[in-house]
């Protein structure tokens, strides 16, 4: 309880001050802030959706990323990671993209998550996927930027392995079996999409 109220409060604190800095930017600064809705693409039952469920305030700057997520309607006890996707301009996921974690969390009884993220100019995307992804040398006030949040099963079923599950995007028992990275998963074609990852079906998406 008192990590997650931490967490909470350090969010607060993170909104509370978005404004002064942004008002304290120099020009060349390039500070932007702003907030767009958390909107859940399909349920666990692949059925589509897109109601909202929350939200992320993004503070970008020349040389690094801050965001500020609030998600609701989560799965109490459930293992979910936060995750950065960054797309310059015409360009395309997943070849194009920076992508890489941001945090995770086990959801308490209310279904609800804060967390803060953070990712700077020259971060490294995650490695291991069917695909490279690229590092975080775009524009960053031009680049489209992608707040998701994968579902990997609950917490109580991943045993030894709830570090590994908090690691990537790939592992848990709510996730495929995809190039048997995860034997315990559930079928490859779960996803009406066919993606070969956990359920990453909350987005927020900012603009560049």
């Amino acid at each position: 309880m008192k990590k997650k109220s931490a967490v909470i409060l350090t969010a607060l604190m993170v909104l509370a001050t978005l404004p002064a800095v942004a008002a304290q930017a120099h020009p060349g600064d390039q500070v932007t802030v702003t907030t767009e809705p958390l909107v859940q693409h399909f349920d666990m039952d692949a059925n589509p959706d897109g109601s909202t469920v929350g939200w992320t305030t993004l503070v970008r700057k020349a040389d690094n990323l801050r965001a500020v997520v609030h998600a609701t309607d989560l799965k109490p006890g459930g293992l979910y990671t936060f995750w950065w996707v960054v797309i310059p301009p015409g360009g395309a996921i997943p070849d194009d993209a920076f992508i890489a974690g941001g945090g995770s969390t086990v959801v308490g009884r209310s279904g609800s998550a804060t967390l803060v993220m953070g990712a700077r100019a020259g971060d490294e995307s995650i490695e291991g996927f069917l695909v490279d992804f690229q590092p975080l040398d775009q524009d960053l006030a031009t680049a489209e930027v992608h707040v998701e949040i994968a579902y990997h099963g609950q917490a109580e079923d991943a045993g030894d392995q709830l570090d590994l599950w908090r690691s990537d995007f790939w592992t848990g028992s709510a996730c495929p079996v995809a190039f048997g990275l995860n034997p315990g998963g559930i079928p490859g074609d779960f996803n009406p999409i066919g993606q070969p990852h956990c359920p990453v079906y909350i987005t927020s998406v900012h603009q560049g």
